[in-house]
C-alpha cells in the first residue's frame, strides 16, 4: 500500500452535486492508507449545536454520534450509522473512552473518524461534507495536518441536478428560487475556494470533476498523487454520469436521453457571471451559442448576485442566501437551533 503525499486526514468539500460523494467512494474502494468515510461527516451539524459542558458531556456526544443513521447512497435509499460499518464488537469498544485531550465538537470528530481509521487499518481518512469550505480555517485550528479537496464541477450541471433531484422538477413556484439559490451557493463554494488554494496552496487542493469526466491526463494524474487511485479507476468512476451537460444537446438524463433541462435566460445568467471567475483558477468554461443581448432583468441578476457573493465571510454570505431565498426554512432552522440549546441545558447538567 502506498500512502498519499501529504499526511494527515482529508475533508471533501464544494457545493451540492459536485461529486464529493463519489470521490469518497472511489478512495474507499482504493487500495492505500486512507480510508474513505461512506457517510456524511457532519462536522458543521455538532460545531453549531451548542453543548454545555461539553467536556463532562462528550463520551454521550460521541456515542449519539457513532450510533447517528446517515444516508449511504447518492440516491438516499439506504442508511446506515458508523458503528453498522464496523462489525467487530471488540473494534466498536474501542469509541467507549474518549480522551481528556478533546475539547471540542470539532476534536472530538476527528477523533471518531480517525479511531474508525485506524480498525479498518488505515492512516489517514477522507469523509465529505456540506460546504466545509466555508469553515476550513477554524477546523484547521483543531485538527492536525487538515488538509482539503474542493470538487468543482459545471454549474450548468450541478443546478440541472438540483432542479431534477432523481429526474423530477422542482415545483414551478419554487424554480426561480432554488435556480438563484443554487447558483448563488456554487458560486460562494467557488470564491472561498480561490482564496484558499491562494492561502494554503500545499494543503488545499482543487479537483475539476467535468476534467475527470473528459480522461483529462492532468488531472487524473493530480488525483492518483493524492489518493494513489489509478487511472482505470478513475475512467471506470467517471463515466456515464447523469445530467452531464453537452452544449448541442442538453443534459445526460438517468434514462440516458439527453435533454435541455436549463432554460436559455438561466444559462445566460449561469454563463456571464461564471466565466470571469473560473478564469481565476483557469478553467475554461465552454458557452452556449446564444445571443449576448443583456435583457433588464438579467443585469439586474447579475448585479444582486454579484453584491451577495462580494463579502469575505462567505458563511455569512451563505446565511443570507439561504434568508433571502427560503425564509420560512431559515427561521425554522434556526428555531430548531434554539429549542436544541433550551433542551441541551436541560439534558446536560
Amino acid at each position: 500500500m502506498l500512502s498519499t503525499k501529504l499526511n494527515g486526514p482529508w475533508i471533501i468539500g464544494g457545493s451540492g452535486r459536485s461529486g464529493k460523494t463519489t470521490l469518497v467512494n472511489l478512495i474507499e474502494e482504493s487500495n492505500n492508507q486512507t480510508i474513505g468515510f461512506p457517510l456524511e461527516l457532519l462536522i458543521n451539524v455538532y460545531d453549531e449545536e451548542y453543548t454545555p459542558n461539553f467536556v463532562k458531556n462528550k463520551q454521550y456526544i460521541c456515542e449519539e454520534y457513532i450510533s447517528r443513521t446517515r444516508y449511504l447512497d447518492v440516491e438516499r435509499k439506504e442508511r446506515k450509522s458508523l458503528l453498522d460499518l464496523i462489525k467487530s464488537e471488540k473494534n466498536k469498544k474501542k469509541f467507549q473512552n474518549v480522551p481528556k485531550s478533546v475539547s471540542n465538537s470539532i476534536q472530538l470528530i476527528d477523533w471518531i473518524i480517525t479511531t474508525y481509521a485506524n480498525v479498518m487499518n488505515c492512516e489517514n481518512w477522507a469523509a465529505f461534507d456540506l460546504h466545509p469550505e466555508f469553515k476550513y480555517e477554524k477546523y484547521n485550528q483543531f485538527i492536525n495536518n487538515l488538509n482539503m479537496v474542493i470538487m468543482i464541477r459545471d454549474p450548468r450541471e450541478v443546478i440541472a441536478e438540483i432542479m431534477f433531484w432523481r429526474g423530477k422538477p422542482v415545483n414551478k413556484n419554487l424554480r426561480k428560487r432554488k435556480f438563484y439559490h443554487s447558483f448563488i451557493s456554487w458560486l460562494l463554494s467557488i470564491k472561498t475556494s480561490i482564496r484558499l488554494i491562494k492561502k494554503y496552496p500545499d494543503r488545499v487542493k482543487v479537483i475539476f470533476f467535468n476534467k475527470l469526466v473528459n480522461k483529462d491526463i492532468k488531472e487524473c494524474e493530480i488525483l492518483h498523487s493524492i489518493f494513489n487511485i489509478s487511472n482505470e479507476q478513475i475512467k471506470k468512476t467517471y463515466k456515464n454520469i447523469y445530467y452531464n451537460y453537452d452544449l448541442r444537446e442538453g443534459h445526460l438524463l438517468p434514462s440516458g436521453a439527453r435533454k435541455q433541462l436549463l432554460s436559455r435566460d438561466e444559462l445566460l445568467i449561469i454563463e456571464k457571471i461564471s466565466t470571469p471567475i473560473l478564469k481565476e483558477i483557469k478553467y475554461n468554461f465552454s458557452k452556449s451559442n446564444m445571443p449576448k443581448k443583456i435583457k433588464l432583468h438579467h443585469f439586474l441578476a447579475e448585479k444582486i448576485i454579484l453584491f451577495l457573493i462580494c463579502f469575505n465571510n462567505h458563511a455569512l454570505s451563505r446565511s443570507i442566501n439561504d434568508m433571502i431565498f427560503f425564509p420560512k426554512r431559515f427561521i425554522n432552522r434556526k428555531y430548531a437551533n434554539i429549542k436544541k440549546i433550551i433542551r441541551a441545558n436541560y439534558l446536560f447538567r
